[in-house]
């Protein structure tokens, strides 16, 4: 199979590298804005730099869309309407008009349309979301996320060319990063009903990027849960929790992005075991995201994380965002 790789910036290295692994994907063409990049992108990939999207969507079986998110529709647009599958990062819009724009566009030309979350792939999200959809856990009462680390905006932190902190593109960290983690909330609890939340923000120059967080939700179940994020912490800590009427369950790290531990308690359990699963966020994530896109083309399935999902969790994120500028209970 062959696909592209449109965007050339630092989530392109862990794809390509994916797709490196797998062995059965050839990249036909890299485009991005930098040339430098896009050459050092199709280097890995014995590639070459194109000028135009149009210039390989009648050669691809697929289509990596990895620029910078105000960026996304305009190529995806290009790549259903030609009926070539698309793997778009998250989140796959900041404005929910041209997220269900991409969405409708995708479900008329019927082709894949899967959002880059790829934490929902990771070998202990997995572990933890089975124990939940199994019942081992009973009914999901509370679910929470923390996530707290060095990231933009602290002291000292370099984020090189990142198109994070340039006006044109900026969205901040409750559109951009929390996806991740909403996306994880929906897929262990359910749909939300309702989110209070506070935000803040760290640079004076960007006063629209936010670093912080703190979200408290109602599940449509009824169950609550809390979201806890800051890119502003000397210490990093990673959980992720599932408080249920049989059983609690927790995955924990220690920096923003490590799954280290899972820790287990149920009803019928007369201590608590602890797992040591060392889930770094390393590459395997990606490649288990690249097996299953491929596996929803070759047999026409729809993706586990379709563009419904990326609405969903985008709509959560500006839920979150105007409860902050309104100091209101969002209602979803």
């Amino acid at each position: 199979m062959k696909t592209a790789i449109i965007g050339a910036g630092a989530i392109a290295h862990s794809h390509v590298q994916a797709l490196n692994t797998l062995g059965n994907v050839e990249v036909i063409g890299v485009l991005d804005f930098n040339n430098e990049n896009a050459q050092r992108i199709a280097a890995k990939c014995n590639s070459r730099v194109i000028g135009k999207i149009e210039d390989i969507l009648d050669k691809v079986d697929m289509i990596h869309i990895l620029t910078p998110p105000s960026t996304h529709k305009e190529y995806v647009l290009k790549a259903v309407n030609s009926k070539v599958p698309v793997l778009v990062e998250k989140p796959m819009a900041i404005d929910e008009a041209d997220a269900r724009e991409m969405i409708r566009a995708a479900k008329v030309n019927r082709v894949p349309l899967l959002v880059g979350f790829s934490h929902r792939f990771r070998a202990g999200y997995v572990r933890l979301a089975d124990l939940v959809h199994t019942g081992t856990l009973g009914d999901i009462i509370n679910c929470f996320v923390y996530r707290l680390g060095v990231g933009t905006g602290f002291p000292g932190y370099k984020t090189g060319q990142n198109w994070r902190k340039d006006p044109r593109l900026v969205c901040g960290m409750t559109i951009e990063s929390l996806s991740h983690d909403i996306d994880m909330l929906r897929g262990l609890a359910g749909e939300m009903a309702d989110v209070r939340a506070v935000t803040l923000g760290t640079l004076p120059e960007l006063p629209q990027f936010d670093n912080n967080a703190g979200v408290a939700f109602t599940f449509a179940s009824g169950a609550v849960g809390v979201l806890h994020a800051s890119w502003m912490s000397h210490l990093g800590l990673r959980t992720i929790g599932v408080i249920g009427s049989r059983g609690s369950a927790f995955i924990e790290g220690d920096n923003l992005w490590e799954f280290q531990r899972l820790r287990v308690k149920t009803a019928d359990m007369e201590c608590e075991t602890v797992y040591n699963i060392n889930d770094h966020f390393d590459n395997r994530a990606y490649v288990e995201e690249n097996r299953h896109f491929v596996e929803c083309i070759l047999k026409g399935t729809e993706p586990a994380a379709s563009g419904d999902d990326g609405l969903a969790a985008l709509k959560v994120s500006h839920a979150i965002l105007k409860s902050q500028r309104e100091n209101i209970v969002v209602k979803l």
